[in-house]
């Protein structure tokens, strides 16, 4: 079964919290996009200390584009509808340090453990811990804002984790849009994480997500 899950990468906490009311009418599953302005050019609104206490059903995905991924780590981990949460392979300098970090978040955090590549990342690197972990995540853009075009190598690499990686859920975030959202689908995603392709003035939130609902199935 493939999943939407509505992105709320914005810039303040008004914005949020009126995403997360259309958003949470469609699905129980949303993801938090964690941008702090250093490993991305974008920094996003995100305060756990605040969204802790809106009330929704709705748990959360968190996607971490940070450098300071233990901070983030911590500092989510007051937030108790947090079901996953994706790091970023680009966050670490050290990269022993990374999978170190990925198997003591696998051994003791009570989330779902995903990990992040950007575009131009080799999917090799997830050999050590792919078979540990829940989520992959492929980068369509460059960490930061949304709303930039897919870059033209992604397709070929969900094929490629896919084949490699045959059971793990693959989720697809960046320039998703109405033409290439199948040939994502059909090239082995299983999760397609949408910011502006649903938050738009084109249409409601509802019509955005029920049209791509339509596109993949």
């Amino acid at each position: 079964m493939v999943q939407i899950l509505p992105t709320l990468n914005v810039q303040s906490q008004e914005a949020f919290i009126s995403q997360l009311r259309d958003a949470e009418l469609l699905c129980d599953l949303i993801q938090i996009d964690v941008a702090d302005g250093q490993f991305t050019t974008w920094k996003s609104w995100n305060e756990p200390e605040v969204i802790k206490d809106i009330a929704t059903g709705a748990r959360y995905e968190v996607h971490l584009m940070v450098k300071d991924v233990e901070k983030e780590v911590a500092r989510w981990s007051a937030v108790p509808n947090v079901q996953r949460m994706i790091i970023h392979f680009e966050s670490f300098e050290n990269k022993e340090k990374f999978y170190e970090t990925i198997n003591k978040l696998v051994s003791e955090a009570n989330w779902q453990i995903g990990v992040a590549i950007n575009p131009n990342t080799e999917i090799e690197v997830l050999d050590p811990i792919a078979d540990k972990i829940n989520y992959v995540m492929l980068l369509g853009v460059n960490p930061g804002t949304s709303g930039q075009p897919m870059q033209d190598n992604v397709i070929d690499k969900i094929q490629d984790l896919r084949i490699a990686y045959p059971d793990v859920n693959i989720e697809v975030d960046g320039g998703i849009n109405e033409t290439n959202a199948r040939s994502i689908v059909m090239a082995g995603a299983n999760i397609l994480c949408m910011g502006a392709g649903i938050f738009n003035d084109k249409a409601s939130v509802r019509e955005n997500y029920e049209k791509f609902i339509k596109l993949i199935t």
